[in-house]
């Protein structure tokens, strides 16, 4: 349970900065990807979400992530 609410809460605070910086996402969960987007379906972990966003907001994305301790950028 505790580890359910630390993710909706990490979930809540990745949703809020992606819209507060107009990026539009959406949040899949599931197999589905498994199947079009990884190169094995086995790669896809099964307790993963998926946020998907348009490729121009890569890098804006990963500074928000990176602000938010969820990414550390290659030195």
């Amino acid at each position: 349970m505790v580890v359910h609410l630390l993710q909706e809460r990490a979930i809540l605070a990745v949703n809020k900065a992606l819209t507060q910086a107009t990026i539009n996402c959406v949040w899949l969960n599931g197999v589905a990807l498994a199947y079009t987007v990884y190169p094995e379906p086995r790669l896809r972990v099964k307790d993963s979400l998926d946020c998907l966003i348009f490729p121009d907001d890569i890098p804006k994305t990963l500074k928000i992530l990176s602000a938010l301790n969820f990414y550390e950028p290659e030195k």
